[in-house]
């Protein structure tokens, strides 16, 4: 709990343009996280032919929600939205705590709670897919 609230009291101490960067950099790389995930399940369900002919011609939407990848889980597809979603919510409530003065201290909050769900997120996603060789083995969760 004492390391809970160091890490509080760090970004808490730091400026707000500093704030900023930080966030925007653990956001970027949870988008990012994701989407490299998603990537190796579509690298484990399709061919290179059939990616390529999925992703041509690909809208901006589709390539988004991943819409024209059918065999895909829907559950990871949900659970990317929800992820973008969250981070878009608390980017939200993190600028409108900032300005209102009785909320400034959870602006800082709101950063640290979702710093912390993202890593608790990649460790599980890391605990369930660990090899030794560093490579993801999808098979182990996913059937084809």
């Amino acid at each position: 709990m004492q390391d809970f609230l160091i890490c509080l009291n760090f970004i808490s101490d730091l400026k707000f343009p500093l704030q900023l960067v930080y966030w925007f950099i653990i956001s970027m790389f949870s988008w990012v996280y994701n989407r490299c995930f998603i990537g190796g399940l579509i690298r484990f369900y399709y061919n290179n032919s059939a990616k390529k002919k999925l992703k041509k011609g690909q809208s901006f939407k589709e390539w988004l929600f991943y819409s024209r990848f059918k065999r895909l889980p829907r559950f990871v597809i949900v659970i990317y939205l929800i992820i973008t979603l969250v981070h878009l919510v608390v980017w939200i409530l993190f600028f409108v705590f900032r300005f209102v003065d009785p909320l400034k201290a959870l602006s800082s909050w709101s950063i640290s709670i979702i710093t912390y769900i993202d890593g608790a997120f990649y460790i599980m996603i890391t605990l369930m897919f660990w090899t030794k060789d560093g490579s993801f083995p999808y098979g182990r969760w996913f059937k084809k």
